[in-house]
């Protein structure tokens, strides 16, 4: 009888209860199987501080808030209030300039904290998939921890950007998601006070929010709990928001494109409303077709096609578990749609949400599997699983060679493998030159200011500024870019390094309109070739030619 009574306890608990206390240690060797695997495959010791523009801004506003300089730019001319990114990772990372004024110190504990971050959110999602929608092992390892093992991935998510914690947050919410659908108001606060910390470090995550305050309401049918939801996740991101108008109107502000506020790219006019609904779906689709294939295969249509069974299996996915996990699916969804409305088309976003699309991919791909139990049929899935992780597995080993190519021969420049050594070179290179041929007020005009200004204290502003998909370019009229930062911006050096980038146009543009507005200084040697040029601020012709209105863009 007590057996009885005993299993009769068991059988009325959930299913996934039982699996969730299951497969708890099997999280935490997960975590420390991918922590293991980005700690012998990362590349980040050996990039310099700032290699990916947006690292260093994060440290530098990091030891702006740690030098009790608040929420500057201080890398940038003027040292204007910063509009751009959120506070949360700068706060972080203050912490660590606290612990020790030392660049090399900081930079070590941001990449470790970033490995440990990704590792935690690994195990996480590893959990949610096993204890919450009960995936098998086989489809968990490749569509959940795959993702994590990408180069692309390896490489971002070891820098200090927001991209792990991002994916930490995320992950979390929907671990502790349960919970607030079992019930009870203090869990709702909690999932909504870790969503709005993923916000306040990532401002694409502000869209976690109402979508889990609508899986709420769609598990519970009640207001309440959503409602405490709402307040807890958007409260903090409000107070934050308030403040932050506070500083702006103290200044000082700039224009600087780089510097500008997320929103700064939204129309002003229901009209250009409307074209940009129009234009930047479609722009944002055409960008990432043509840059997320090479992350899967060396051939473009393979890796369209292994891209296209993935969405597939997450429509599949996306219907067999929305009941049941209603938050897994409209988090992803509602990220999905940030990112294709997001102007900046960038590998990372997509490589971000790749293991929660992988998660419901899962889902649909078991789905069909289980419907379909005859041997062939699971002979052909297992064969055509293994063939995807040989041809992904292959081009992960090609794209980390990219490394050691020259960006100037390589037939593909889109990789992070290849880009961030890249980069490294140059911050190299043009440190060693300022350091020894520039003067303490300088200011530059570069690629990469933040990096250079970490290593060498010069400010500057961003010569290749990120700009959106849709709209005109700050570069539209050859020449005009330049002579603004100079003029308004005050700046001193010019740094030219990548042809591809089209200062180097505006550079030349402006030497053939005024000769004496430019004077070479010296090219810089290995292991970068970093042309640099004294500027004439005083030359009139940066205003008669570029920036009067008579002034025309040149054929």
């Amino acid at each position: 009888p007590a057996l009885l009574v005993e299993a009769n306890a068991l059988s009325d608990q959930a299913p996934d209860t039982l699996m969730a206390r299951a497969n708890v240690g099997e999280a935490f060797g997960v975590a420390a199987l991918i922590g293991l695997a980005y700690l012998l495959l990362r590349t980040s010791p050996a990039l310099a501080a700032g290699a990916f523009s947006d690292d260093g801004v994060y440290l530098a506003l990091g030891k702006a808030l740690a030098d009790g300089l608040g929420f500057r730019s201080v890398y940038a001319a003027g040292d204007p209030v910063h509009l751009k990114y959120p506070p949360g990772l700068p706060v972080v990372f203050a912490a660590l300039w606290a612990m020790r004024d030392d660049l090399a110190f900081v930079h070590t504990a941001a990449l470790l904290l970033s490995l440990v971050v990704t590792a935690v959110a690994a195990g996480l999602l590893w959990w949610v998939a096993r204890a919450r929608l009960a995936l098998g092992r086989a489809l968990a390892a490749v569509l959940v921890l795959g993702p994590f093992l990408l180069e692309g991935a390896v490489q971002y998510f070891n820098l200090p950007i927001s991209e792990p914690w991002f994916v930490l947050g995320w992950a979390t919410c929907l671990a502790l998601y349960p919970r607030v659908a079992g019930g009870g108001w203090g869990w709702a606060l909690a999932v909504g006070a870790v969503a709005a910390a993923t916000t306040l470090i990532r401002t694409q995550a502000v869209v976690l929010v109402p979508a889990l305050a609508l899986a709420l309401w769609m598990d519970r049918r009640t207001w309440r709990a959503p409602f405490l939801l709402l307040a807890s996740g958007l409260g903090p991101v409000l107070l934050c928001s308030a403040c932050h108008r506070a500083m702006l109107a103290g200044g000082p502000l700039t224009t600087q494109p780089d510097e500008a506020a997320y929103a700064a790219w939204a129309p002003d006019s229901m009209a250009g409303a409307l074209l940009l609904a129009w234009e930047l779906p479609r722009a944002q689709i055409v960008s990432y077709l043509r840059a997320l294939p090479p992350h899967f295969a060396p051939w473009d249509w393979v890796g369209a096609a292994i891209w296209v069974a993935l969405f597939v299996g997450f429509g599949f996915g996306s219907v067999r578990i929305f009941r049941r996990a209603p938050a897994v699916v409209l988090t992803t969804v509602a990220v999905l749609g940030t990112i294709l409305v997001w102007p900046y088309a960038q590998d990372r976003f997509v490589l971000a949400a790749l293991p929660f699309v992988g998660l419901i991919a899962a889902a649909g791909f078991e789905s069909v599997t289980l419907t379909n139990r005859g041997r062939l049929p699971s002979r052909v899935a297992v064969g055509l699983l293994a063939a995807v992780v040989t041809v992904v597995g292959w081009r992960q080993l090609q794209v980390r060679g990219l490394a050691t190519e020259d960006p100037a021969e390589a037939t593909v420049y889109f990789h992070p493998a290849q880009l961030l050594p890249h980069n490294t070179r140059f911050v190299i290179a043009a440190g060693r030159w300022i350091a020894s041929g520039a003067s303490p007020d300088d200011r530059l005009l570069t690629p990469l200011p933040s990096a250079l200004w970490l290593y060498t204290g010069r400010k500057g502003v961003n010569a290749a500024p990120a700009e959106s998909t849709v709209g005109p370019s700050v570069f539209e009229m050859p020449g005009r870019y330049l002579a603004t930062r100079v003029l308004e911006d005050d700046v001193t050096l010019l740094l030219l390094w990548n042809p591809q980038f089209l200062i180097t146009r505006d550079a030349a543009t402006v030497q053939a309109a005024c000769p004496d507005a430019l004077r070479f200084l010296a090219i810089t040697e290995a292991p970068a070739s970093v042309a640099v040029f004294r500027i004439q601020r005083d030359d009139p012709c940066f205003v008669r030619d570029f920036l009067e209105p008579a002034a025309r863009p040149r054929p």
